[in-house]
């Protein structure tokens, strides 16, 4: 199999090893393997400078990916055959690390000062969605209204809540609202009453290895399974599979790699079922069953939800050559005025301890670095190149395995 041939992203800058992932809020995540990055003079990108390191899988020649192993390098001969038989494997390690080291090494004095915490931003929209959510439920009651009608209402309306509390809980798992982290958990537990899962503290688990280890098999449960991988084949399926999205996003990691089981998660049980019986049996049915359709429809087949495809999804841009310098896309559409501004996806990722509504500022001090990805300016255009594109699948995501052999998650 040919090996694909990553495209330039030239920076000017020399990357050197890649820093510590930081988690927000000042407290530190566990470090990624140490892996030597020699790029020459460019980011993610070619040159006889850049060499794979030692214990991948598939390193083929200096600026080259996947040139050998099982479905290692599924780009090019994957999408010539339709949807992909296997994620692309890569040998190269995150671009982020070599990307924040330049943009420090250029705008440190600039970019340092934006690190920290906002009170005022994460918790007074959550708030204020928190009460939607409720009064809402509460009318689905008074007014008495009909399952076909709430589920409209749910879709309509109470998926952008939703999603805005499920993204506020993404702030609180980095610790971007207080300087104390209990006050981001406690925060967080208030956000979670008004989806009706106990999702805060697995979630940040989850996502802090997310940022660590992105891409890393068996490690980033961001990635769908390999039974999800065989099993979505065809458009019925990625149609079953978008639907339940927020069902499958919740349960995965859970499945795949349970996480120890500690009294935040107790507590968030205890917390989330307390919450949820008071609603039904005080309320009524209509009230939780609002407050649970509007959860799943924010993650489900719906405009609110396509950062979940956009983030890290391979072929919805429609190129080839070039995928493995760039795993992460932003999304710089209005939609980020009601989610934190998540779609600012690859400055979220370099600099994970910046608050949500400071990351436009990120691309602005430095717009060489970021300027030249590519990015979306629509959410609805990768839920529905994810159903109707042929390329499109499970499959579109890079992966890596710093022990030099693949095991699917």
């Amino acid at each position: 199999m040919r090996p694909v041939l990553l495209r330039r992203l030239s920076i000017g800058d020399r990357g050197g090893a890649g820093a510590q992932a930081m988690g927000r809020g000042g407290e530190r995540e566990a470090a990624a393997p140490e892996v030597p990055l020699g790029f020459g003079g460019s980011f993610g990108g070619g040159g006889r400078g850049a060499a794979a390191p030692e214990g991948y899988p598939g390193a083929g020649e200096a600026g080259e990916v996947g040139a050998g192993g099982e479905g290692a390098g599924a780009g090019e001969a994957g999408l010539r055959a339709g949807l992909r038989k296997d994620f692309l494997w890569t040998a190269r390690p995150e671009p982020r690390a070599v990307r924040r080291k330049a943009i420090l090494e250029r705008h440190g004095d600039a970019i340092k000062p934006l690190y920290g915490n906002d009170p005022w931003y994460v918790p007074p929209q959550a708030l204020l969605a928190c009460t939607i959510q409720l009064a809402l439920a509460f009318t689905c009651v008074r007014l008495d209204l009909g399952w076909g009608k709430i589920t409209l209402l749910a879709y309509c309306v109470g998926a952008f809540c939703a999603q805005n509390l499920f993204l506020a809980i993404h702030e609180l798992s980095h610790n971007l609202a207080f300087a104390t982290p209990a006050y981001n958990r406690a925060m967080g537990f208030v956000c979670n009453l008004h989806v009706g899962a106990p999702v805060f503290v697995p979630f940040q688990y989850y996502h802090r290895r997310h940022h660590t280890f992105q891409g890393y098999d068996g490690i980033d449960d961001d990635i769908p399974s390999l039974g999800e991988c065989n099993a979505v084949a065809n458009f019925a399926a990625k149609f079953v599979w978008l639907f339940f999205q927020t069902e499958v996003y919740a349960l995965r990691p859970l499945i795949t790699t349970p996480k120890p089981f500690t009294k935040w998660d107790l507590i968030g049980w205890v917390l989330c079922i307390s919450f949820d019986a008071a609603l039904f049996s005080l309320v009524g049915p209509k009230a939780l069953g609002y407050i649970l359709l509007s959860t799943h429809w924010g993650g489900s087949i719906h405009p609110i939800a396509g950062h979940f495809i956009s983030e890290h999804y391979l072929d919805v841009l429609g190129e080839v050559e070039g995928l493995e310098e760039q795993e992460t896309f932003s999304y710089y559409g209005p939609l980020n005025a009601i989610t934190y501004n998540v779609g600012f996806h690859n400055e979220h990722h370099d600099f994970p301890q910046i608050p949500g509504n400071r990351l436009p500022k990120v691309r602005e001090i430095a717009p060489e670095f970021y300027e030249p990805l590519r990015k979306y300016n629509s959410w609805a255009k990768p839920v529905w190149a994810y159903l109707t594109d042929g390329r499109v699948g499970p499959y579109s995501r890079v992966k890596r395995n710093p022990k030099g052999s693949k095991k699917h998650s």
